[in-house]
Formats: structure tokens, sequence, C-alpha cells
């Protein structure tokens, strides 16, 4: 029986963006280092970026699930606040705090700094904090399908308002370059979109399961979610802000799948979680699935989708394949780095196509995509 993955995780360069009302600097280290890397990518540590997704169930430990609406929790501000700390003098004063067992309390980071010993805890049951299944009310109507009941149904993202774009746009030819993930937990979609954009149709196929519905055409007009106060696009876009085909191919897939032909303000979040591999079927007319039960979508730790651009064997460094990161961005050097995988794609080790930003890419060492799970789109 074909079973559809549930994959992607939100990109936090847009959600931060959006709830703040500007841009951020992606160049600069210190905009990756807010938070620690391997609780926000990690989804056993129940980040927020995975919101509505769980890892494991009763039968699979190793796959990403849907969580229930029941089960989705909103946190108010009061929630957030965290404790005093000012008066703790001994470490025996952290049990006023709710520090029940200092010796049961995992050490993050231990190190010596001018002759001083710093130690970084990890007090998990110290307050409430955002994470899967426990968002902000904003947070929840801004990247996730989770809605208050008695709400309108006409959708808007908090902060924002629905504005024309086409003035926005360039003349001449579009160069269907780099579609950015926004705000919604989509990154299946978006690296369907840059798998072969020169060959979209303009019709979306019925693959059948979640996030589908009837082959049809359909139509959208320019309108999309904008924030309020930086006027910038807060869903899916081009890195070419001239260029509109990104967002009005998610505002068309949005509402392709809510089955509202009236609507031109469809909830673009509910393209979230969806499953790489049909998209590419959806978008471009093939086969759901490959040709045996390996074609799983990405290691549900990671729960990303990339798109392939190419493969490539620069001599002496071995087979490495060419990702495109739905983000259009990569961090910078140093913060990530591990043996087999470069995050600056420069000429010589890949010419990219005149449509490709080369910040986007990155290239992965062949024998290493098969111990960390990839989910591609080619």
């Amino acid at each position: 029986m074909l079973r559809y993955l549930t994959t992607t995780a939100s990109n936090p360069f847009a959600l931060v963006e959006a709830i703040l009302g500007r841009k951020l600097n992606l160049n600069d280290a210190a905009t990756a280092g807010i938070l620690s890397h391997d609780e926000l990518f990690d989804m056993k540590f129940d980040s927020v970026l995975f919101a509505g997704l769980q890892l494991g169930n009763t039968n699979n430990s190793d796959t990403a699930s849907p969580i229930a609406a029941k089960d989705m929790h909103t946190l108010m501000e009061r929630d957030l606040l965290t404790p005093n700390l000012s008066r703790i003098q001994k470490l025996t004063g952290l049990h006023q705090v709710g520090f029940e067992d200092l010796g049961d309390i995992a050490v993050k980071h231990a190190y010596m700094q001018d002759g001083a010993l710093r130690i970084v805890l990890q007090p998990r049951s110290l307050g409430k904090m955002l994470s899967n299944s426990a968002l902000t009310e904003t947070l929840a109507e801004l990247a996730t399908p989770f809605r208050q009941s008695g709400k309108d149904k006409t959708w808007t993202p908090p902060n924002t308002m629905w504005e024309e774009i086409a003035e926005r746009a360039e003349e001449g030819a579009t160069k269907f370059n780099n579609p950015v993930q926004g705000a919604a937990a989509n990154s299946w979609l978006i690296a369907a979109l840059m798998s072969n954009p020169c060959t979209l149709t303009i019709k979306l196929h019925s693959k059948g399961g979640a996030l589908d519905a009837p082959t049809a055409k359909v139509d959208v007009d320019c309108e999309v979610p904008v924030n309020s106060s930086s006027d910038m696009v807060v869903y899916c876009q081009s890195s070419d802000m001239g260029e509109l085909w990104p967002a009005l191919y998610e505002k068309a897939f949005a509402k392709w799948i809510s089955c509202e032909d009236g609507t031109q303000h469809p909830d673009i979040t509910q393209t979230a979680h969806g499953d790489l591999i049909k998209a590419i079927a959806q978008l471009y007319r093939a086969r759901p699935h490959g040709p045996d039960d390996k074609s799983r979508g990405p290691n549900p730790v990671a729960s990303m989708a990339y798109t392939v651009l190419a493969w490539a064997a620069p001599q002496g460094h071995g087979q490495y394949i060419i990702l495109r990161h739905p983000w259009s961005v990569t961090e910078p050097e140093g913060l990530t780095s591990y043996p087999g995988l470069v995050t600056r794609v420069d000429a010589k080790f890949w010419r990219p196509p005149i449509w490709s930003r080369r910040r986007a890419c990155l290239a992965l060492r062949r024998r290493l995509s098969r111990s960390i799970g990839l989910g591609v789109a080619k």
C-alpha cells in the first residue's frame, strides 16, 4: 500500500522576519547563532519549526506524523515569562525557581573561560516553551493549518494584509529563478517548484491522498499576504523581488487543495506538511512514487526537502550531489560544518546556471547522503 509522508520544517528566517516586520542579515553569523542548532533543526527536541508534526508513532519511531488538532496548545504571553534569576547566589538557590533535582539536570555545555567554569544547563521542566505542539496564537495562525474555533472563515495571517503585487513585476521574460520558502512549512512544495521550473504546467493533477483535489486549472489574481509594517511578502517569493511566479503558484496550489473556487484569499498554511514525491506528480504529471519502496522522502529528523540540481565529480574530491536549499540560504562558514558537506559551491567545483542563486546551493558527498537520508525533487 502506497504511504504518503509528511515532511518539512518552517523557514526560521521567514518566520522571524514576519514577526519582526524587517529583514534579517543572513550573512551575519550572529543571525544563525541566535538559537542552538542541535535543538532548532532536530525534530527529536520537539522544535517549534516542526509545529504540527511529531516524531514517532506506535508503528515506527523514525517517521514523522501529524499531531491531532486536540493535542495542539495555545501559549499566552505569561506562559513564556522566564524566572528571575538575579538573586541566585548558590546552586541550592536554584530550587526556588523550579530546579527540583540538580543532579539529574542535563549539562548542555561546560567550558573554562578566564579561569572560571561556565556551565549551561538544560532545564526542560522549567516553565513552558514553544514547541511542535505548543504555540502562540500568532505563530499558529502564521505558520500552521491549526485555527482557533469560532474565528471568521476568511483567512488573513497576523500582522499582514492582502496586497496586489503585480506592479512589483519587472519587465521582460520570466527568469524562473530561486523560489524561497516563506512562513508556511512547505519546503516539499518549494523543492518541487524548483526541480524543473521551465516545464511547470498550468494544470494541477490529482494524485490522491492528503493535500490533493480533482485535476483542474486554477485562476488566481496577484493579491498575496504582505507584512503590514515592512510590505515584505510573507510566504513563498523569488530571491529576485521582480519575479511573481513562486508566490502565485503557491497561492494557486493552496486554492486548489481548498476546493474553494470563489476565493482569492486561500489559506496558504494548508499547504504545510506535504509529500515531496507526490508534489512532483501533481506539478509535472509524473508518477507519485518511485519504482520500489525506497522512495520514502527525507529523514524525519531533519524533515527537509531539497532540489537536486546536478551531480559533480571534481577531480580528486569524490562524487557530490548538488542540492538547492528551499530557504535560498546556506549558513556562514564554521557553524555546522562536517566532513562531506560543502556549503560554498564555487564555479571551480560546479558552475551553477544563471537562474540558481549560488548561496542557496550546497554539495553533499554521495556516501553521506545515504547515511543522513534525503528527500529530493528531480
